[in-house]
């Protein structure tokens, strides 16, 4: 991300212009970090102007795919006037991209309620009873399915200690997954219409019997030697980070954006009340939401992240997880309050 500033020469005397674009390149990098990705060459305009012998006017201005944002500010230092004028303009950006992503997240959800029926080709490996290509197929038109997957693999002792030992792989337990959304499908032939969250509620009954399968199946690889705590949290790391950077969707470079496959900060900390002072601290700090959150039941945390990973809806969570909506609604505010007071604590 550029930025420009324009008439700099009208900042008086001579020797503050050098401080009015240090200030400038002191806010580009926080900027840049909720911009991070956009689908859009993206430049800030800096418009400096001077009213009478006194005052400043300062124009700062981004234009992002939806809208123009455009701030002014007014004051008679001009260091200070840039510094407020691209606060406010920060502000009114993450406002402007929550839009944004909602948006195109409905659009996006919309699409893969239909992805089944309208692909041909998974229709076609249906019809020839093609298991390896619908599992293929899926697999590329679904990708945050298998993020969810990885996550709650990552969450299960005893098959993270078997992946640790090279007994099973994390693709193994992915296509059987996939394979019993193929069964499921052939079986029902309305499976489809629930798609994606009929995917989800699949992938958590197959995870956990495929967990107490291979328990049963390698109990004594499980009972000679337990991992250390170190290794239990390289294991997770692994398999969540492999999550985090798969592509989604690569049809649509706006979903690298958009639905980027990890928390975004900035929305939760908006949904928690955050002041000013804890956005600015999570937006210069490269905080991990799942250290953070590290602490929380497993269960509540596989909540969290459907809400705020993969965009459900409430009521989508509490049929996905058989649990009240209140329910749902209770631990999602218990997550956002234990992210913020983290925050608050290093504040």
């Amino acid at each position: 991300m550029e930025y420009k500033i324009h008439h700099l020469d009208l900042v008086e005397p001579a020797n503050q212009q050098a401080f009015f674009e240090e200030e400038v390149q002191k806010k580009m990098p926080l900027l840049q970090k909720i911009l991070d990705h956009y689908p859009k060459e993206l430049v800030v305009d800096i418009f400096a102007n001077r009213e009478g012998n006194y005052d400043y006017n300062v124009t700062a201005s981004l234009d992002l795919k939806s809208k123009e944002m455009v701030v002014k500010e007014r004051g008679s230092k001009a260091v200070i006037v840039v510094n407020n004028a691209l606060d406010k303009l920060r502000t009114l950006i993450k406002e402007q991209i929550r839009l944004e992503r909602r948006e195109h997240l409905r659009k996006r959800k919309d699409r893969l309620h239909s992805v089944v029926t309208t692909t041909p080709s998974i229709k076609e490996a249906m019809k020839k009873e093609d298991r390896d290509a619908f599992t293929t197929l899926v697999r590329k038109s679904l990708p945050e399915l298998e993020q969810y997957i990885r996550r709650q693999i990552s969450r299960k002792p005893e098959l993270v200690r078997l992946l640790k030992k090279n007994i099973i792989s994390v693709n193994d337990i992915v296509d059987e997954v996939y394979v019993e959304f193929y069964h499921e499908l052939k079986a029902d032939a309305d499976a489809a219409e629930k798609m994606p969250l009929w995917m989800y509620v699949l992938a958590d009954r197959e995870i956990n019997r495929l967990n107490e399968k291979y328990g049963k199946e390698f109990r004594e690889h499980l009972s000679t030697e337990q991992l250390s705590k170190q290794e239990w949290k390289e294991m997770q790391e692994e398999l969540t980070a492999n999550a985090d950077f798969m592509p989604v969707l690569t049809e649509e470079l706006d979903d690298q954006f958009y639905s980027p496959g990890s928390f975004d900060l900035v929305e939760i900390l908006s949904d928690a009340g955050a002041e000013e002072e804890i956005h600015t601290l999570a937006e210069s700090d490269d905080a991990d939401v799942q250290q953070l959150l590290r602490d929380l039941p497993e269960e509540q945390l596989s909540v969290f992240e459907l809400y705020y990973i993969h965009h459900l809806e409430i009521e989508e969570i509490a049929k996905a997880k058989k649990i009240p909506v209140d329910k749902v609604m209770r631990w999602i505010k218990e997550a956002r309050e234990a992210l913020l007071r983290s925050f608050r604590q290093h504040a």
